[in-house]
Formats: C-alpha cells, sequence, structure tokens
C-alpha cells in the first residue's frame, strides 16, 4: 500500500531546479520578453515531468511540439 502513499505528497515544496545550457539560454532570449517567464516555467516543467534537470535544445525542441509553438 505504500505505492499510494507518495501519490500526492510533494505539491508544497520548492521543485528541483532545472539548469539551462548557455545555447538554450541564448534561444529563450530570442522569446518576447513579456512572455518569456511564461515559457520558462511551463519548460522547466515539461523537462521535470520527464526527468530532465537540465534543459537543452532537445528538450527545447521537445516542448515546442509538444506545446504546438
Amino acid at each position: 500500500a505504500m505505492e499510494g502513499a507518495l501519490e500526492g505528497a510533494g505539491h508544497d515544496i520548492e521543485p528541483l531546479p532545472v539548469r539551462w545550457t548557455s545555447a538554450a539560454e541564448a534561444r529563450l532570449a530570442n522569446i518576447p520578453a513579456f512572455v518569456r517567464p511564461m515559457a520558462r516555467t511551463g519548460i522547466e516543467r515539461f523537462a521535470r515531468e520527464r526527468g530532465v534537470l537540465e534543459v537543452d535544445e532537445k528538450i527545447l525542441d521537445a516542448a515546442r511540439d509538444f506545446f504546438g509553438m
């Protein structure tokens, strides 16, 4: 019965920090400033949900396809 115990846990803890490669940061800089924070948050969540803690260009491409950007 341990499986279910972990299900709802962890909603109020800080999410793990996601690193960005310099190439990924450079591409993020091309996004208009007013949507950049939202884009960064969405991309970091996308990466975390896949167990990835470093955003690189592969993740950006996958996220772009996923979000239809």
